[in-house]
């Protein structure tokens, strides 16, 4: 028998790159790797114990899987690590940073709906930067102004253009040595921007020879074509050769679809994002459908669905302040214990922010939502009412109060003791002063 094939283990741990139905890709540890001669991602099910006790595997999650086939690189999910951090929308876990991604133009950016996708991403607790993509399509004033705004609020913000290039390097450096997602509103280019950072790389490791006219062309999800001026040079030569050059740059530029097809071909030779085709009015398509996690830019990045609803269920009255960055700076300044700075005499932090009108309107959504689910909570215990049926010998059912632990719970002994045990410790400090 083989020597490597004995010291193969069935288990090993590893990171979940991918899920999607009953199946998530596992990247193993680097120590079980080595037994395949480098990095191996093997395919899991979920074992059923895990779904009978509702624990979910996200992407992002470190498991342990288990009946390691090492042929066909299959096997089964058998245990979930503690998580260190967990994001509700888009559904993942461990992750350092949220980029969330809003278009500048088409669809125009809202920085009323920014708030909300900015708000649903502090609840989860995580570091979040701001990523205005299409900055190439406005006038560089306004958007000049939109990075003003939003970092008044707090956010890094960083303008990109995955047709012309700008601000890939400095988003570079955001995602280095860092496990980061990127989230936001549908067609704003998110998996655009995956694969101009993928062809960056690739270019500087002389893997893509087009890089230059391929970086313009993937904006696929909007009109701007202005990236083709920094296309491939063209060698000196005769004038003919020259003006066939021009013709043919001018066609490209006249025919979108074509550019998108060419595109999506060379996508496929470098292992590219796909991204929708264009539509009527010239705006893109999203075609992400499950969270994936990829190696981008020296770290590892989750591309997730676009969504234009983000959640905001684990938002309450009492937590939201503290997911806007202005309150929180300005919190000690307020006179008022538990003020949720809205119509509060004297209050100091609901003046000279521009974002008060949106955080009210939020408030009063949060509040009514909170009120629904104690009403549902409470017409559920009225259902139940306050007697339960057990069945004993012979199917013989009898009934029992139902108790409210938290009011009908008895006392152990040990706790009875310990509580004398306190008062007399007390007493005889006190006799002491």
């Amino acid at each position: 028998m083989d020597s490597t094939a004995e010291d193969r283990t069935d288990e090993a741990y590893g990171k979940v790159m991918s899920a999607q139905a009953n199946f998530v890709s596992v990247s193993l540890d680097e120590n079980w790797a080595q037994q395949r001669g480098g990095k191996a991602e093997i395919l899991c099910t979920v074992r059923g114990i895990l779904k009978k006790i509702k624990q979910t595997v996200l992407v992002g999650d470190r498991v342990r899987v288990a009946g390691i086939d090492w042929e066909d690189m299959r096997a089964t999910v058998d245990e979930v690590l503690p998580r260190a951090t967990e994001l509700q929308d888009p559904a993942v876990a461990n992750v350092d940073q949220v980029l969330l991604v809003f278009a500048m133009e088409r669809p125009a950016l809202d920085l009323k709906g920014a708030t909300r996708f900015l708000v649903s991403t502090e609840a989860a607790e995580l570091p979040v930067a701001v990523i205005l993509n299409k900055a190439d399509l406005v006038p560089q004033q306004q958007c000049d102004e939109a990075v003003r705004e939003i970092e008044a609020w707090g956010y890094q913000t960083i303008p990109v253009s995955a047709a012309s290039g700008r601000g890939l390097d400095q988003l570079n450096a955001v995602l280095k040595d860092k496990v980061s997602v990127v989230a936001g509103p549908s067609g704003v280019g998110k998996s655009s921007i995956i694969n101009a950072l993928k062809l960056q790389r690739a270019a500087a490791d002389g893997a893509a020879a087009r890089s230059s006219a391929l970086a313009a062309a993937i904006e696929a999800d909007s009109s701007s074509l202005s990236g083709l001026s920094n296309g491939p040079k063209v060698d000196p030569g005769s004038a003919d050769d020259n003006a066939n050059s021009r013709s043919n740059a001018e066609e490209s530029m006249l025919d979108p679809l074509k550019q998108w097809r060419e595109m999506q071909d060379d996508a496929e030779s470098l292992g590219l994002q796909r991204i929708g085709p264009l539509t009527n009015n010239m705006r893109g398509k999203h075609t992400t459908r499950h969270v994936s996690l990829l190696e981008v830019a020296g770290g590892l990045l989750a591309d997730s669905p676009g969504f234009n609803q983000p959640s905001l269920d684990r938002l309450t009255p009492g937590n939201l302040p503290d997911c806007f960055p202005e309150i929180r700076n300005k919190s000690e300044e307020c006179a008022f214990r538990n003020c949720q700075h809205l119509e509060e005499p004297g209050c100091a932090v609901r003046e000279g922010w521009s974002r008060h009108e949106w955080y009210a309107e939020l408030h009063e959504e949060v509040k009514a939502a909170d009120e629904v689910a104690r009403h549902r909570a409470a017409s559920k215990k009225r259902r139940e009412g306050s007697v339960r049926y057990k069945s004993g010998a012979g199917g013989q059912k009898t009934r029992e109060a139902l108790l409210d632990p938290k009011s009908h719970r008895r006392v152990s002994r040990r706790q009875v003791r310990q509580g004398i045990q306190d008062l007399i410790q007390e007493a005889e400090e006190s006799d002491q002063l």
